[in-house]
């Protein structure tokens, strides 16, 4: 088994779509890591490993995201905690990451800008209820669709994320665990701790989604009051962040 995962990350040049979806899905985690949200590093990696980049082994798609971190370093922005710096990546694949990056400005800007905004911030129970409401009312609407959304990546890798009924009607129970989880004398700290990761998981898939689709997937508030559910997903990313961001600035 061991083999058969390194030999899938054996020397082949990244094609654009992966490093298109490695891109994302760090500044989606920067997003989470910005906003005071936790989130599984190693269940992320496994995700992406699975499905978008399920050429490349977790170890390899580690080494990207580290790649990554020092291309940002190098361009003075904010880099993961969970990814230290790996200088070794070739010119042409660390000139192509520096163009998608600079296609991605606005979500650039917008990340650099949270963590000054959040620190002032008062957030009340009702606060988080509202939002978590407004979140659920979004989700409900993607989860009746019959068939599932059409998925993440083109021509490599083969096997794409699908987003189905079922992973929206689970993150509507997840909300509801974490209103109530919330909402007594004692929050139930573990429960919403839990529950938030199936939505950042959530989150991961519709910002992956979008990436795929638009430039800069931070340009999904413009079209997130569209109907469909393609509309819908391009700002689902983006309200799963400030939904839980409000929920654990609430708890701690």
């Amino acid at each position: 088994m061991a083999e058969q995962e390194d030999n899938r990350s054996a020397n082949a040049p990244w094609s654009e779509s992966e490093l298109r979806t490695s891109i994302d899905a760090y500044l989606y985690l920067l997003q989470l890591e910005a906003s005071g949200v936790p989130f599984s590093v190693i269940e992320q990696e496994k995700l992406l490993a699975s499905g978008p980049l399920s050429n490349r082994n977790e170890a390899s798609v580690r080494y990207r995201l580290r790649n990554i971190s020092q291309i940002m370093q190098e361009r003075g922005e904010a880099t993961l905690k969970a990814y230290s710096a790996a200088p070794q990546v070739g010119k042409n694949v660390k000139a192509r990451i520096h163009g998608l990056l600079d296609e991605r400005q606005s979500t650039l800007r917008a990340i650099g800008q949270m963590g000054g905004n959040r620190g002032a911030e008062v957030v009340g129970l009702e606060d988080v209820l509202t939002g978590l409401s407004q979140l659920k009312e979004m989700i409900s609407s993607l989860a009746p669709e019959p068939r599932p959304v059409a998925g993440i990546g083109h021509n490599n890798p083969p096997e794409n994320i699908v987003l189905g009924a079922d992973d929206f009607s689970e993150a509507v129970r997840a909300i509801s665990r974490i209103e109530s989880a919330v909402s007594g004398d004692a929050p139930d700290i573990d429960t919403v701790e839990r529950s938030s990761n199936i939505l950042v998981t959530l989150g991961m898939k519709s910002a992956l989604w979008a990436g795929q689709r638009l430039t800069d997937f931070a340009k999904a508030g413009a079209v997130a009051a569209g109907t469909g559910a393609g509309l819908s997903l391009y700002g689902l990313g983006g309200q799963i962040v400030e939904t839980l961001h409000r929920v654990f600035t609430y708890l701690f």
